[in-house]
């Protein structure tokens, strides 16, 4: 499956054996490769995340240049329990010949670049055969956790890993990548090639880079800006090397974005609000146009993009909350062993004992008159 936005393609996990095998080879180079990396995450400062919470679209092409889908990327300031961070949200849906396909990360990011906790969902809607595939990292006490759910026709399998959390500082996920972008792009003063740990698409451990490519100038809906252009390149445990090319204004804003080897390319369906210049444009006028939004792109991007950002959100309560599960789960076991006629009353009772408990009245003695 072609990548939106940075990430590996849909395959099946590798054995456990190879897994510690790659695992031990890349954290000998780790502290070597990752030196840079973490120079540049602690040299982090306020200043530098001020105004970086922005939302921006794509618009993807074929190389046709025929319109097949949309890329829409949010950061958000917030907290994950009492922690600052950020929360990432980028979704992107389209078809490549005609085959259904879409990616979206939910992910959130201290300000030291750290993944606190991400889903990453993609799709591909072949008709003889969808695939399905969703992995969500964690962190469970000294862990990083990942599970990986791969849905192919009517199979579901689940894989999962755990990694010590001081084997994966500085790990470099989807989410935090859309981050890291936005902060190379304002700094501009990159010199180093920054070399990250990170994951392929088996949740093995590999490592990615970034460096910086000459700058350049680009069109935005016909006008002119200065970009910088970093190119990422992911090198897999399977000795798979991926490259993207991401052209970022002085704001952040991504101008264009494409991945080495695929036929699609994402280009700003907009000009950056904090780029735009002090001249008086003349809006468009648009005719109305009858409202269909499952055949409309973008409306039907929007509805992707809303209905992945609830269903992680929910996932995310129901994990931190596992006995709504054990309460739903014995509630059905005990009505189906009773099978009441009237469902209602009996479902108050038992639900009843859950409540706060109340006082019992105490018969009072009845005083007799002599």
């Amino acid at each position: 499956m072609l990548s939106f936005f940075g990430m590996s393609e849909i395959t099946r996990p590798s054995s456990q054996s190879s897994t510690v095998n790659t695992l031990s080879a890349v954290l000998e180079q780790r502290k070597e490769l990752n030196a840079e990396a973490l120079k540049f995450t602690q040299s982090l400062s306020e200043k530098d995340f001020k105004g970086i919470d922005f939302s921006e679209s794509l618009t993807t092409f074929s190389d046709f240049g025929k319109e097949v889908g949309q890329l829409s990327v949010s950061i958000t300031e917030t907290t994950h329990g009492d922690k600052p961070c950020f929360r990432i949200h980028a979704d992107s849906n389209g078809s490549i010949d005609g085959i259904p396909c879409g990616t979206s990360v939910t992910a959130f990011v201290s300000k030291q670049l750290e993944t606190i906790e991400q889903q990453h969902h993609e799709y591909l809607k072949l008709s003889n055969h969808p695939i399905d595939k969703r992995t969500i990292i964690s962190r469970q006490d000294e862990y990083c956790v990942i599970d990986l759910f791969v849905k192919q026709g009517e199979k579901v399998t689940k894989h999962s890993k755990r990694y010590r959390s001081d084997a994966v500082k500085g790990v470099m996920c989807e989410g935090s990548n859309l981050l890291l972008l936005r902060l190379l792009a304002r700094k501009g003063n990159l010199v180093d090639e920054l070399t990250f740990p990170s994951f392929d698409s088996e949740i093995n451990l590999c490592h990615t880079t970034y460096k910086m490519l000459n700058n350049q100038t680009e069109k935005i809906c016909g006008q002119s800006f200065e970009v910088l252009c970093v190119e990422r390149t992911l090198f897999t445990s399977q000795d798979d090397v991926m490259t993207w090319r991401f052209f970022l204004t002085r704001s952040g804003h991504l101008a264009r974005r494409l991945q080495i080897g695929s036929p699609v390319l994402m280009i700003a369906s907009q000009i950056p609000q904090s780029a735009e210049t002090d001249e008086v444009h003349t809006r468009p006028v648009f005719p109305m146009q009858p409202l269909n939004w499952e055949e409309d792109m973008e409306m039907r991007s929007k509805y992707e993009d809303r209905k992945s950002e609830l269903v992680a959100d929910h996932e995310t309560y129901l994990r931190a909350h596992p006995e709504i599960c054990d309460l739903i789960r014995d509630y059905t076991q005990f009505i189906l062993t009773r099978k009441p006629d009237d469902v209602l009353p009996f479902t108050a009772d038992y639900f009843e004992a859950f409540g706060p408990q109340r006082e019992e009245k105490q018969d009072l003695p009845v005083e007799q008159n002599a």
